[in-house]
Parts: C-alpha cells; sequence; structure tokens
C-alpha cells in the first residue's frame, strides 16, 4: 500500500466521465460512498493515493474528504478525472 502524497497545493481536476464519478470515505471501491460529481464538474484535489485523488475540503456538507479514481481503466471506465485549469 502506498502512503499519500500530499500536494503543494490543491490542484483542479475535470469530471470526464459521464454521468458522474463516485467520492468516497477511502481510496477503495468498496469504500462508502459519500456523494457523486458528475461530468465537467471541477474537483480540487490536494492528495493521492495509488490511483485516487483526495478532494481538498470535506464533500456533502460533511466532515469527511472524498476520495476520487483518476483513471478507471482497470474498471474498464477509462479516464475519470483529468487534470485542467482553474
Amino acid at each position: 500500500e502506498a502512503a499519500v502524497r500530499h500536494f503543494a497545493a490543491a490542484a483542479a481536476y475535470r469530471v470526464a466521465h459521464a454521468p458522474f464519478v463516485y467520492l468516497r470515505g477511502a481510496p477503495d471501491n468498496q469504500a462508502p460512498m459519500l456523494a457523486v460529481a458528475v461530468v465537467g464538474e471541477v474537483l480540487w484535489m490536494s492528495a493521492e493515493r495509488d490511483g485516487w485523488l483526495c478532494t481538498a475540503r470535506p464533500v456533502a456538507g460533511g466532515n469527511e474528504r472524498g476520495w476520487a479514481l483518476r483513471d478507471g481503466a482497470r474498471l474498464g471506465l477509462g479516464t475519470l478525472l483529468e487534470a485542467c485549469a482553474p
């Protein structure tokens, strides 16, 4: 299991997968789903672990940050999130 790599500053990523991607409570496909982010939505991410990106802020009005898989190729989904200009 890889360590979490924190970014020097939050980075913008656009949801590339339609209709949405899941934001989960941990960087794992089996982790509880906290929220969804719809295609085209820009998320600010602050960390990465094993291909998962962590939101810079808590999601869905809660206290937990969400984790989203960046590339869903291993699930047959292709690119889920792509880096973008804010």
